[in-house]
């Protein structure tokens, strides 16, 4: 008896201990930001964006990109991964541009050029920032806006469709259902040690618009079962896809062809707008020789 009783003590202590290696290093592990310049910030030109900078609710400034396109038949409110910074997103953002959508994506506290330090609240609350430049300063209608998301930014996305069911639809990749299963599936048991409750499953079955769910069946950070569970969650109507072999952090890209005609599906199904083709531009003209 004594023997188990050491056992057991040594085990509650180690708990103890892993539980508050876990707590002080949340942010470290949980959160990945890329501060400007890190990253390919050649990409903003390439694509025409525009620096936008407003403030958070605490004051600090916030960067994001306003790319237009030609012809656009929708705006999407696009928030990435916990991974990176805004000018890692250059490949959703050209596919969403050749499916004739305006896009504005948000670098959140501690992200790129945005200042202050990064945490769920602050996620949360930028997006809302964000949606509100969107609205009141570009004056873009609820109506005309997608809220997608990627992962953490997927929880963001949720959240301001929910507290603005009157946005065209929702777009989620890679979700989760809830903190404690994202830190599990990232850490073994390092979710119930963690706190934030970002509302994923309350948000998906509240807000009532069109909803669309992609993910990767090779996802290690974010394993397929719980991106289905928030699908099996959420309220109609929705559509869900999955790609096998495909990781979060590569989705976009692995699932290639296959992602522009989801969401391109998605689009016509939410009677959103028809599809368009592909904005045709001139070729520029060749000279030869000559004055």
């Amino acid at each position: 008896m004594k023997l188990l009783g050491r056992v057991a003590i040594a085990a509650a202590v180690l708990v103890v201990v892993y539980g508050f290696f876990v707590r002080v290093g949340e942010r470290s592990w949980l959160f990945d930001p890329s501060p400007y310049p890190v990253g390919p910030w050649y990409n903003q030109s390439i694509y025409h964006a525009q620096d936008i900078r407003f403030s958070a609710p605490d004051g600090s400034q916030l960067d994001a990109w306003w790319v237009p396109t030609v012809g656009p038949r929708r705006t999407v409110l696009l928030f990435h991964s916990r991974r990176g910074n805004l000018s890692d997103q250059a490949e959703r953002i050209q596919r969403l541009q050749l499916l004739r959508s305006n896009v504005f994506a948000l670098d959140y506290e501690g992200y790129g050029k945005s200042q202050g330090q990064p945490s769920l609240a602050h996620m949360l609350q930028d997006g809302e920032s964000a949606y509100q430049y969107l609205t009141t300063v570009k004056k873009i209608p609820p109506r005309q806006i997608v809220v997608e998301g990627d992962e953490l930014g997927a929880a963001v996305a949720a959240a301001v469709a929910a507290r603005h069911p009157q946005v065209a639809a929702l777009v989620m990749e890679s979700p989760f259902p809830n903190i404690r299963a994202l830190g599990n599936a990232m850490m073994p048991l390092a979710g119930w040690f963690m706190s934030g409750d970002l509302g994923v499953l309350k948000n998906v079955r509240s807000y009532p618009g069109p909803k669309l769910f992609l993910y990767g069946g090779s996802d290690a950070n974010v394993p397929p079962q719980l991106s289905h569970q928030v699908y099996a969650a959420a309220s109609a109507p929705k559509m869900e896809h999955e790609w096998p072999g495909a990781t979060q952090d590569h989705l976009v890209i692995d699932a290639g062809p296959s992602w522009s005609r989801w969401m391109a599906t998605f689009y016509v199904k939410a009677k959103l707008a028809p599809l368009a083709p592909a904005p045709q531009y001139p070729k520029p003209a060749l000279h030869v020789g000559g004055r």
